[in-house]
């Protein structure tokens, strides 16, 4: 049976919809890339998958990130309420924050 897709929905590419993927002894089957729902947030078109991100403000010092720190940001989903691109924004430690890409416009300088 194939699956109802709603606006704005893929199927996930990493478990092709089934929702399941490798088996671990922490969470089982359960696919990462859609948490086990099968489908993933559609990129929207001119919406960069992946960013590079200089920070230009100390502004951002309760996410621990500086002036000059470098960033990397992944497309994650689109906000319910403006359907503004959020990202996983995430330094070379790995500490990461979801943020939508207005936020992450005024804060840093996009490197293409």
């Amino acid at each position: 049976m194939k699956k109802e897709l709603a606006q704005g929905e893929q199927i996930c590419p990493r478990c092709l919809g089934t929702g399941r993927y490798s088996y671990n002894q922490i969470d089982g089957s359960v696919c990462y890339g859609c948490n086990g729902k099968g489908v993933t947030p559609k990129l929207p078109e001119n919406t960069a998958k992946t960013l590079k991100l200089i920070v230009k403000t100390d502004r951002w010092n309760k996410y621990t990130f500086r002036n000059g720190d470098q960033l990397k940001a992944k497309f994650c989903n689109l906000s319910e309420k403006d359907q503004n691109p959020i990202y996983m924004v995430s330094d070379k430690w790995g500490r990461g924050f979801k943020l939508r890409l207005s936020n992450i416009e005024k804060n840093c300088d996009i490197i293409k």
